[in-house]
């Protein structure tokens, strides 16, 4: 009887053979020390995918053998749970060409723009003759967690703009005209996400997508699928409202209503190219729970240079998104859920749930709240315990999860609903 050998084998088979050992990275870790044939076999298996705290046994024990150092450029999933410290400690270590890595995800804070940018020209096509970034999430712990995501981080990313599929940093530290170049560079990109990710921030709208710089050229990412991203400097004439410490109209570009038209017709332009589009989010709501709220906040940070999501703005423009499931407009003022624009909703994009946020007095949210005896009717938000987002309210919400970073599904970004009933108008499509 004739004995066959792994070596035997085709190669396409291994991959198949070390997923049967992959949920205990011991046993595959086991094969690599079996001969020198199972080592050359099982090895670029073992560290093809790293999913790992800096301060764990796995990458531990490899900076104290070199092996990082060794066998880090077979890597092609990078994800790390990490600080500034940490993370430096791992580009000390790790090869100066990461050529397979194409998967980058970073949860925790790196304070250092000139670190991300390193380990971006790692593992791009001209630095280091990578196969080029595909994904890459950036996702902070903890109230004002951040990552340094900036000029020289930017810089880097541009040499992968040719693959680049999914980009969702929360709150990077870019200008809307470096906004503006990605989209315009990215042809394969189907995932645009900025906003925060932690609802007790309210999104810096520094780091916004300014109407004026939406021009020529076209964005380059017709197949996006998810744009999360705030878009502002549209002069509103619209509004004469007044907030507690005068006219909303200081918040707002000047500009007259041909002005404000015409940016308007330039923006929605823009976003009606993106025909594939499924979640349009430019909103976040203000959660008035935690406890760096003040009174006022909400009044005064409420989104007034924004589209005005109105049929006189130009909406119409937007018929062809057939495909939205979500558009997050919270806190902004826009006039969407008016008679007409309700009406063309419903029409236009039949599958669409769009949440936006009515206009109301900041006040304490306790001297909001019904004199019920029962408090336990309305949402609270929650972590579940695979530490994903749950978002529900019991009477207008189904429970859905979210997670944006969650790329083992086809359908990354899941349907989002908002805890704050108090604020919250959800569109029932019916």
């Amino acid at each position: 009887m004739h004995a066959t050998f792994l070596t035997d084998l085709p190669p396409e088979l291994y991959a198949t053979i070390a997923s049967f050992l992959e949920d205990d990275r011991r046993d595959l870790y086991s094969c690599t020390l079996a001969s020198h044939d199972w080592h050359r076999i099982f090895n670029p298996i073992l560290w093809r995918d790293i999913k790992n705290d800096p301060a764990s046994l796995l990458l531990s024990g490899a900076a104290a053998t070199g092996s990082l150092t060794r066998y880090g450029h077979y890597i092609q999933h990078l994800e790390l749970a990490c600080q500034t410290e940490d993370f430096g400690e791992f580009l000390a270590l790790a090869p100066t060409s990461l050529p397979l890595l194409r998967s980058i995800e970073l949860i925790g804070q790196v304070d250092s723009d000139e670190m991300i940018g390193d380990l971006l020209r790692r593992c791009s096509q001209r630095h280091g003759g990578g196969v080029g970034l595909q994904r890459l999430v950036f996702e902070p712990d903890g109230y004002g967690g951040y990552f340094d995501f900036r000029r020289k981080s930017v810089e880097a990313l541009m040499e992968h703009v040719s693959t680049l599929e999914v980009f969702c940093v929360e709150k990077p530290w870019i200008s809307s005209r470096e906004i503006q170049q990605l989209l315009r560079s990215t042809p394969r990109l189907k995932v645009f996400y900025i906003l925060p990710r932690d609802r007790n921030e309210r999104i810096d709208l520094s780091c916004c997508l300014n109407a004026n710089d939406v021009v020529l050229p076209e964005w380059a990412c017709t197949s996006l699928e998810v744009f999360g991203c705030p878009i502002g400097g549209i002069p509103r004439p619209d509004i004469a409202r007044e907030i507690h410490d005068g006219p909303v109209s200081k918040l707002i570009p000047e500009g007259d209503q041909q002005e404000s038209l015409a940016l308007h017709t330039q923006v929605y332009s823009q976003l009606a190219r993106l025909t594939y589009i499924r979640e349009l989010r430019m909103g976040i709501p203000y959660d008035t729970h935690h406890e760096h709220y003040h009174r006022y906040d909400r009044e005064s940070d409420r989104q007034y240079d924004c589209l005005a999501m109105s049929l006189e703005s130009g909406l119409d423009l937007l018929r062809g998104l057939k495909n939205l499931q979500v558009v997050a407009l919270e806190d902004m003022e826009v006039g969407i859920d008016a008679e007409d624009e309700l009406k063309w909703a419903k029409q236009h994009w039949p599958d669409a749930d769009v949440t936006t946020t009515e206009f109301g007095i900041d006040q304490d949210i306790e001297s909001t709240l019904p004199e019920i005896e029962d408090r336990s009717s309305y949402s609270v938000f929650e972590y579940e315990d695979d530490d994903r987002y749950s978002y529900y309210d019991d009477d207008n919400y189904d429970d859905c999860d979210y997670n944006p970073y969650d790329s083992d599904s086809e359908d990354d970004f899941g349907r989002r609903g908002y805890s704050n009933t108090l604020c919250q108008r959800k569109i029932n499509r019916g």
